[in-house]
């Protein structure tokens, strides 16, 4: 038997929306199972409706402790905080498996599908110019295609840039007189299209300094105040709610 002793979660500053769990075993052995969404619910379900029942029980029964946590209640729906609770679980427990008998848990299940993932890009200012390499599934290379490059080539129609700022999905430059342009995931004018070369930010002049997130973008003006927009998830467009914003808007609040 591989009994469950000990359940812990962790959750940094840095990423709000994330959760990590780790379950132990009277092995010694830890499972690490993460979690995305409501941190906070999730770990409370975790703490308080999953612990209490799951401490104690066997780590093997993986199917067995799936099965319980996906239907703890009558007129249970499948979604909430309970299936990413469960989810974490489910994970944790295929990684105590894959640890017990010495082989990752991709290599148990079947094997890798690929060997690697195109993943994120870099860029760079050089000269005024911006040059980009690496994924270009939304057009974050700024090279009028979604074709990717494995060294750096210049953005189209950036000249006169002084910064550049990269997100997942998405770059954006600060340019000498002020302004920002960007590209890659909904940059197009309306916000929601992908844009596969720069954009000029509409409304936006008198740009000390531009940050882009993962799925939003913020710029430090001149007189000291701050505008975002993009995706409002976890309040991150600063606008005082969870709604994005699809033009830059200042920064609610006091800033220091």
């Amino acid at each position: 038997m591989s009994r469950i002793t000990a359940l812990r979660t962790i959750r940094i500053a840095e990423r709000p929306n994330l959760i990590w769990l780790e379950v132990e075993t009277e092995e010694g052995l830890t499972g690490l199972g993460e979690s995305f969404h409501g941190a906070q619910a999730v770990e409370a379900v975790l703490h308080e409706q999953v612990a209490p029942w799951l401490v104690g029980r066997d780590a093997r029964q993986i199917e067995q402790v799936s099965r319980y946590l996906m239907t703890p209640h009558l007129g249970f729906n499948s979604t909430g905080a309970e299936v990413r609770a469960a989810s974490a679980v489910d994970i944790a427990l295929w990684d105590l498996a894959g640890k017990r008998h010495g082989v990752p848990v991709h290599e148990a299940l079947g094997g890798a599908v690929r060997n690697s993932i195109r993943a994120y890009n870099t860029c760079a200012v050089a000269g005024g110019e911006v040059l980009c390499w690496g994924n270009n599934d939304y057009g974050q290379l700024g090279n009028g295609s979604t074709t990717s490059s494995l060294v750096p080539a210049a953005v189209k129609g950036v000249s006169r840039a002084i910064a550049v700022s990269m997100g997942t999905l998405k770059t954006c430059a600060l340019i000498a007189d002020g302004t920002v342009q960007c590209w890659g995931a909904g940059t197009a004018p309306g916000g929601i299209m992908n844009s596969y070369v720069p954009v000029t930010v509409s409304g936006l002049t008198g740009v000390a300094a531009v940050s882009v997130g993962s799925s939003h973008a913020c710029a430090l003006m001149t007189g000291g105040t701050v505008q975002c927009w993009g995706n409002g998830t976890s309040g991150a467009v600063g606008n005082g709610s969870a709604s994005g914003s699809l033009v830059p808007t200042p920064v609610s609040g006091p800033m220091r």
